[in-house]
């Protein structure tokens, strides 16, 4: 008996899907519980930049 491999490929786009939107509601849920304009270098580089030379 031969082996198959079905894929669903419709499902696994769609989980790729859900894990981007997890990860981007999981750094605005960061934001918003920080209740800082600026979590991390990557949300705004030159005035993370500015706010880390100043402090």
């Amino acid at each position: 008996m031969a082996m198959s491999l079905l894929n669903n490929s419709d499902a696994m786009l769609s989980l790729g899907e859900l894990n981007k939107n997890i990860t981007k509601v999981g750094k605005a849920l960061a934001k918003v519980s920080s209740g800082q304009r600026i979590v991390g270098a990557s949300d705004d580089t030159a005035t993370f930049a500015i706010s880390e030379k100043n402090a």
